[in-house]
């Protein structure tokens, strides 16, 4: 839903309909692909449904950077993906997502619900669920290679 309406939303800010091309993306990336563990930065993926890997829903890995950055994907199964960076400030993530056919960043943001999970003291755990979206446990071999390609592909500053 989120994917569909940033679509919807580019499709009406110019007058010609934009075909983004990005399944292209995804012949490229190996399912293989490990992404690297990093102490400082947390991975998350979400769906228009809980269950991973299902046609026609929308998903969305993000890894989380220090400082309120963040990196990642918009993506169906099968079908195409956009990167972005950005980041979670005043109550939304603010990001840059890339049309990977033009190689243009475009505005995007999105609401999310944050939840205290756990106070440890000094560090409080929070967790956020950006606005349509549902919290999934586990990341794929999919959903690493997809991350790791815009990690690679995607500066952090757009």
């Amino acid at each position: 839903m989120a994917w569909q309406q940033f679509q919807q939303s580019i499709h009406s800010t110019f007058a010609m309909p934009i075909t983004l091309l990005l399944g292209l993306s995804i012949a490229i990336v190996s399912p293989s692909a490990v992404l690297a563990q990093d102490t400082a930065t947390t991975t998350y993926l979400y769906g228009t449904t809980s269950t991973p890997e299902q046609i026609g829903h929308d998903y969305m890995v993000i890894q989380l950077l220090e400082e309120n950055q963040v990196q990642g994907a918009f993506y169906q199964i099968n079908s195409e993906f956009a990167c972005f960076s950005g980041e979670i400030a005043e109550g939304a993530l603010k990001l840059a997502v890339v049309d990977p056919y033009e190689q243009v960043a475009y505005d995007y943001e999105m609401n999310y619900q944050s939840t205290l999970v756990a106070d440890n003291g000094d560090r409080p755990t929070t967790e956020f669920i950006p606005a349509g979206f549902q919290a999934i446990n586990s990341l794929g071999e999919l959903d690493r290679a997809i991350l790791e390609q815009c990690v690679t592909d995607v500066p952090l500053e757009v």
